[in-house]
């Protein structure tokens, strides 16, 4: 895969193990069995980590999964993939494009798909078909307590990923890849805002993803966080264009119904998952002490004869939270890339 970058989010749950060994394999499947980044490419990818990931599930009898959200950037297009709800969002002069969708029981084809394969849905929940374990979202790799052996296709999770393809044109500033602990309290726009602005200021990527992580929990996330940010090089950062971007925010909430994806729901209380917790200060943007720094820098690369080792793995994520950046042998010069990652104590 010549001139490509791969930058992944896998957000683990019921352990670590899925999400870590994603971050080890998973780059080196996509170039193996997706050199091209079709959508049966990518498919057949996803499904071979799947299927790879709960043989060894299986014989070990592991029970944990991961979400996996990748993002693979060429010279002319932006190529973006998923499982589960982890999520990446594309900055278009200002404007906040989500290039994967949430795999969870509030997509109504999700539901659909679940509901005809005798699923059975409790809230927001999914229940396993035999015990009572309970998983939020609808597609992952592992969870081999709801995946049953058989046609894939057939599974209550399954590992078929969304795919969708984006032009990179003047207007393309960056994208951020993110677990569902940011997207649970910061909805699309306010994070593209929020990282404008501190462009506009002369922040790095680096800065900006740990800032992301400190605001998700300064608005009470209850989860495991990590924050990918990848800035264009020779994008333009105009954050007082203030018109484009009220302009967008106000027909993204008349859209919804004036309600946000992200922060508060109905009766004020957090979509942010877990307990309350007792009230806490906020933390500071200086702040390092909820925050494992992941520094992966720009991509770059010298040139490699063999597709399966263009990739290796960048970056990594304590806790059931894992983030992955990876760069073939010769990537395209991004201006700035970097992640960050927080570890929820529940």
């Amino acid at each position: 895969m010549p001139d490509t970058a791969l930058f992944c989010v896998f957000d683990g749950h019921s352990g670590e193990a899925a999400a870590a060994w994603c971050m080890q394999h998973f780059p080196g499947i996509v170039a193996k069995h997706a050199p091209h980044l079709l959508p049966e490419e990518l498919t057949k990818a996803f499904l071979e980590a799947d299927d790879a990931y709960l043989s060894m599930a299986v014989t070990r009898d592991m029970k944990d999964g991961s979400t996996a959200t990748m993002v693979a950037i060429t010279h002319t297009q932006i190529v973006a993939a998923n499982l589960g709800d982890s999520r990446a969002v594309l900055s278009i002069a200002g404007v906040a494009q989500p290039l994967t969708v949430d795999h969870n029981v509030d997509l109504p084809e999700e539901a659909k798909r679940l509901r005809a394969l005798g699923a059975r849905i409790r809230g927001k929940y999914v229940r396993a078909r035999e015990g009572n374990s309970l998983i939020a979202v609808t597609r992952s790799i592992g969870d081999k307590t709801f995946k049953a052996a058989g046609n894939p296709r057939k599974r209550i999770l399954n590992a078929q990923p969304f795919v969708s393809y984006s032009d990179v044109t003047p207007e393309t500033q960056f994208v951020i890849v993110a677990s569902d602990g940011l997207w649970d309290v910061v909805d699309n726009q306010t994070a593209v805002n929020y990282v404008l602005e501190l462009l506009a200021a002369g922040e790095s990527a680096r800065q900006i993803a740990r800032k992301l992580v400190i605001k998700a929990l300064n608005r009470r996330s209850g989860d495991n966080i990590t924050v990918l940010v990848i800035v264009f090089p020779g994008a333009v950062f105009d954050f007082h264009a203030q018109d484009k971007l009220d302009a967008a925010a106000s027909k993204a909430s008349k859209s919804r119904g004036g309600k946000s994806r992200g922060g508060k729901s109905r009766g004020g209380k957090s979509r942010g998952k877990g307990k309350a917790s007792r009230p806490r200060p906020d933390i500071s943007e200086d702040s390092d002490g909820f925050i494992d720094e992941q520094s992966v820098g720009a991509v770059s690369g010298s040139s490699s004869d063999s597709a399966s080792s263009e990739f290796t793995g960048l970056a990594a994520s304590r806790g059931r939270s894992s983030s992955s950046s990876s760069s073939p042998g010769f990537a395209p010069g991004f201006r700035d890339s970097s992640s960050y990652s927080s570890s929820s104590s529940s």
